[in-house]
């Protein structure tokens, strides 16, 4: 009997160890592979989040390079033109909050690629000077109208599950939600018919993701070279954009005036090919 109850105690005892053996394994993978995760964003993107005032957030491509943000404009001044906005396309971006210029290898040498990010939190601000203005609720789709017409492309309606060009489609970013909060994108990719005026004779791509929340839209766009490539083992730009929206948040707090507060903004930056 006593041989019995400790060989049924020794049995336990193993079977507890086992159990909390396979516990402690399934941590340490989950562990690993969550840093593996990370690892991936790291290997991409650049360290730290970039923050706009407006409260959109997210980490921005390896590559590029913050342009310089125009200045507040105070109350009565006229804001001087903002160099940042993609001249050569001959438009210009409303909701503009952030723009990265960078040099990426392409067939034909080194040429420029641009990152912009816009919002429609300064149209909140602007209707309480100019309620005939632009209506916030509409800032997507006045942007895609403004982009489709500088890019020569007509977006047939609505939306598609698959991805394609010149279309619009569902992205889901990350697609999995695992390791970060998935958040639902509408993505255009743009691809103009030919080489388009004041471009110096280079041939343009143009990738488009919109997001909403609640009341809020924002727009992460890219301007590129057709011909770009990027150095072997290295991801291209397509993915690379993807891997930052991984790391995109807004609030969906609608903007309101403060007394006293800047206006409108002015300033230099770069721009073109």
């Amino acid at each position: 009997m006593f041989r019995s109850r400790t060989l049924i105690a020794c049995l336990s005892m193993l079977l507890v160890f086992g159990c909390g053996s396979d516990v402690y394994e399934s941590r340490l993978a989950e562990t690993n592979a969550f840093f593996q995760y990370r690892q991936s964003l790291d290997r991409v993107l650049q360290n730290g989040h970039w923050n706009s005032p407006t409260s959109v957030s997210m980490r921005i491509p390896k590559g590029f390079n913050l342009l310089p943000a125009p200045r507040p404009v105070k109350e009565g001044e006229t804001a001087p033109e903002d160099s940042r906005q993609p001249f050569y396309l001959g438009v210009q971006l409303p909701g503009l909050i952030g723009a990265w210029q960078g040099e990426f290898p392409c067939d034909n040498g080194t040429r420029s690629a641009f990152l912009y990010v816009c919002s429609n939190h300064q149209a909140y601000l602007d209707l309480v000077k100019a309620p005939e203005g632009p209506n916030p609720e509409l800032f997507l789709s006045d942007l895609e109208s403004a982009l489709s017409g500088a890019l020569q492309v007509q977006l047939p309606p609505g939306e598609v599950s698959g991805i394609g060009n010149n279309i619009r489609y569902a992205q889901t970013c990350p697609a999995d939600g695992k390791y970060a909060l998935q958040r639902k994108f509408t993505g255009v990719a743009f691809v103009p018919p030919g080489v388009l005026p004041n471009t110096g004779g280079v041939e343009i791509k143009a990738q488009l993701y919109e997001h909403y929340n609640g009341k809020i839209q924002v727009a992460v766009l890219a301007i590129y070279p057709a011909a770009i490539r990027e150095p072997l083992g290295e991801k291209p730009l397509g993915e690379k954009l993807l891997t930052a929206l991984e790391t995109f948040s807004v609030s969906s707090e609608v903007p309101k005036v403060k007394a006293g507060g800047p206006t409108g903004a002015g300033g230099a930056g770069k721009s073109g090919f």
